[in-house]
């Protein structure tokens, strides 16, 4: 049999596990059973599967399916259960704000990033003492805001810090569609926060973790001060900064626009593409040792430790993780002479992330990185193959060309639904950045690897920053010509639905000829826009007031049709549009009107944030 003939799920029975588990996952967290149900159903089908060897195999075969069944629903309820594990709400070391806690010591896992009119970190609750001097050990996550204290600036991670004042919870700003904060911090284990003073608290010496807490944020340390000191230019240090280990901090603001309007933002946020690199440096490094029948063993030992060692001081990100459990799983496979598909070590990858956060299921970067490696599985070869060069070097950037097109296909549909943009020059950009961004990544390797010798790596560093101030300068060109963001794009979460499968629709009539998958496409089109047209005709008959939760500010929004009026601060349409943003994309308005009438003393506390129909 052909191997195109074998089915998709029997090359990648990882996929089979993987349904169940993120259906566990889903249905735990918008609508969970009680705890008890769950442990009772996982215990029968845990029963169900284990004594099924005991069953007679003429029954066996006739019920076939049982087994199946069984574990699809055990997987089910694992993922069920892992979310109730990680909610750090369910943790009964973890007592909340209570007030009767008076002093209570925390502990930094970050350090101190500059914000507007803070320094911020994370850090965990370790120790609360209540007012009756009794202690008790916690572990949970916490925002640490505190005063730009010259003493709080260079906080290592693990720093201690003791202080007498309550932790508030943390809460999102309330506004229609505005980033859920809240969950995003549950989802990072962090329900609360603290803001300190430097006269309010007590800086203990630092906790010494070991490995993660010590070794890695020093060779981290290490790493930057390399780069600060050799790469001249504190735009190109940054970049060189977010490039090679994924530290942000120092990232100019306006550059990320540029990047992001241009489709660049897989560029400044470390992922596979670094790792590849990596893994390529390191099977160089280390094929000598495969040709020696005793040390043979040793190169995917060092290989493994490379690529995690690289991964932890990365950040252990979810899209670098994604590729190191994906890249691990290849270097085993190769390891003991077994072919491994990529789409199943893909579908392992995602599997055992999950198990250890079932949350990064909602993270961006994690969704969109799955998504643009599928999509290369699926779309990369018809796409490249569609056009023949007989040029060498025409056919190179065709390829790379055909590798962006084909990223964007089962990107596009969540780009569209997170973030409402789209950048019209992603080709473009991407033919010249990716290959100017895994040479610079190249070179800093190399700077580190040289940084004892300081002509050669001031040589290094040098070239560094010129490569990176051209392509800034070109990448900010790209970004300011007309139409280069196609933005206030919006698409609700049964449209993004639709877009999928009319795309998996479409592929698989264009591959297989099949015309029951061209009714298909076409019905989901009409779906798609027949949901489009009923938005657009809600939008136009909207008739509402909304005031909105601004720090400091007073902002109202009388909204009319797709138009809306503004009143109050009309520095907040410029300077704070993140709050409003939102609810305009949504309702599809397309302008605002910007006064600086006050809004009435009557509609100062009458109103709250929501809409009046």
């Amino acid at each position: 049999m052909s191997r195109r003939l074998i089915p998709f799920w029997k090359k990648a029975p990882f996929f089979r596990l993987l349904l169940p588990l993120v259906a566990g996952i889903l249905i735990h967290w918008y609508s969970p059973p009680p705890l008890p149900v769950t442990v009772r159903i996982t215990s029968l089908s845990l029963l169900l599967t284990l004594s099924w060897i005991l069953v007679p195999v003429g029954l066996r075969f006739r019920f076939r399916f049982v087994p199946a069944v069984s574990v699809a629903l055990l997987l089910v309820c694992a993922g069920m259960l892992l979310v109730w594990k990680k909610d750090p709400r369910n943790d009964p070391s973890w007592a909340g704000p209570s007030p009767s806690y008076r002093t209570i010591e925390i502990e930094t896992s970050s350090s101190p990033v500059e914000k507007t009119g803070s320094l911020k970190c994370t850090g965990y609750v370790s120790i609360l003492q209540d007012s009756s001097g009794r202690t008790s050990r916690a572990r949970a996550g916490i925002w640490i805001y505190l005063e730009k204290h010259p003493l709080f600036r260079h906080l290592p991670p693990g720093s201690r810090l003791l202080f007498h004042k309550p932790l508030t919870a943390v809460s999102s700003s309330g506004n229609p569609y505005a980033f859920d904060y809240q969950r995003y911090s549950l989802f990072q284990g962090i329900t609360h926060q603290v803001y300190l003073l430097r006269s309010e608290t007590v800086i203990l010496p630092p906790a010494d973790h070991g490995f993660t807490r010590t070794f890695l944020p020093g060779l981290q340390e290490r790493v930057l001060t390399i780069i600060r000191r050799y790469v001249p230019g504190q735009r190109e240090a940054g970049l060189a900064e977010a490039l090679l280990i994924g530290y942000k901090p120092d990232l100019d603001p306006g550059l990320v626009k540029s990047y992001t309007d241009t489709g660049l933002a897989h560029v400044i946020a470390i992922s596979g593409m670094h790792l590849a690199l990596v893994y390529w440096i390191l099977l160089l490094l280390f094929r000598p040792l495969e040709k020696r029948k005793g040390f043979r063993w040793l190169a995917p030992v060092f290989t493994l430790a490379g690529l995690w060692v690289f991964t932890l001081l990365a950040g252990a990100q979810p899209s670098i993780l994604r590729s190191a459990v994906m890249f691990s799983c290849i270097v085993l496979g190769r390891s003991i002479s077994r072919t491994n598909p990529i789409c199943n070590s893909l579908s392992a990858s995602a599997f055992i992330l999950l198990c250890y956060n079932p949350f990064w299921l909602w993270d961006l970067g994690f969704l969109l990185s799955y998504a643009a490696v599928a999509s290369l599985l699926i779309f990369m070869d018809p796409i490249y193959r569609a056009i023949w060069f007989r040029n060498k070097f025409v056919n190179m950037a065709w390829q790379s060309v055909a590798t962006s097109i084909a990223a964007q296909v089962l990107t596009l549909p969540v780009s569209i639904y997170s973030f409402h943009q789209f950048p019209n020059y992603f080709v473009l950009s991407n033919l010249v950045a990716v290959p100017v961004s895994t040479a610079v990544l190249f070179a800093e390797i190399i700077l580190c690897a040289v940084s004892f010798a300081e002509p050669l790596a001031a040589f290094t560093g040098a070239a560094i920053s010129f490569t990176l101030r051209v392509l800034n300068q070109l990448i900010g060109h790209l970004a300011s010509l007309p139409f280069a963001t196609w933005d206030g794009l919006q698409v609700d979460l049964l449209q993004c639905i639709f877009l999928y499968l009319l795309v998996l629709a479409t592929w698989y009539w264009l591959r297989h000829k099949n015309p029951k998958a061209l009714c298909a496409g076409l019905v989901l089109l009409f779906l798609f826009m027949t949901s489009r047209s009923i938005s657009f005709t809600h939008a136009i008959a909207q008739d509402y007031i909304l005031v909105y939760n601004v720090p400091k500010k007073q902002v109202l929004t009388r909204v009319r049709g797709r138009s809306c009026l503004h009143l109050g601060d009309s520095t907040v349409a410029t300077e704070n549009s993140f709050h409003l943003a939102p609810e305009h994309i949504h309702s599809r308005l397309h302008g605002i009107m910007g006064t600086d009438s006050p809004i009435p003393a009557s509609a100062d506390r009458a109103w709250v944030t929501g809409t009046i129909n």
